[in-house]
């Protein structure tokens, strides 16, 4: 529907969460205050307006054509502070160099069962009692038919299932 999903920015990507009328209607007061004056109109669309394409195209041109001239950071900044739920899109190769993230250590090598290394994010938060890590990365399709032909044929299941 309109107002929520991906949108262009001028860097990038920003995702835009309005769903619920109260959120459309902040979304739509943000961008009047900072002069994009066509997105007046759109203040009354009912949420089955907000889902007709041609409503989802009209809000998408205009968002896009606002978003074009600032950067994701600077768009998320300044939604935030107007109570409109709008996060720039990351890349994987961006979170996967993020400063904050690497600085907390996030994403861990975790070696798979053939000794290569993988990279696994790590837990979202922090524990006093130990560190949360993966034990193991998944196995390779087949690898574990061996031990489980093994159970089947020690621990056969009844008629019942």
């Amino acid at each position: 529907q309109a107002g929520d999903g991906s949108y262009r920015a001028g860097d990038g990507r920003v995702v835009l969460g309005a769903m619920t009328d109260l959120e459309w209607k902040r979304l739509i007061a943000w961008l009047v205050k900072v002069g994009v004056d066509d997105a007046g109109k759109m203040n009354g669309w009912s949420l089955e307006a907000r889902r007709q394409p041609e409503n989802i195209r009209a809000f998408s041109d205009l968002f896009e054509t606002f978003a074009a001239a600032y950067t994701c950071e600077r768009l998320s900044v300044w939604g935030q502070a107007n109570r409109t739920l709008i996060s720039p899109s990351y890349t994987l190769l961006q979170i996967l160099s993020d400063g904050q993230l690497t600085y907390d250590q996030f994403f861990r090598p975790v070696p798979d069962s053939r000794g290569r290394s993988w990279t696994y994010p790590g837990a979202p938060y922090r524990i006093s009692g130990g560190p949360v890590f993966v034990r193991a990365g998944a196995r390779q399709p087949g690898e574990d038919n061996d031990w489980y032909l093994r159970e089947a044929i020690a621990h056969p299941r009844d008629e019942r299932g």
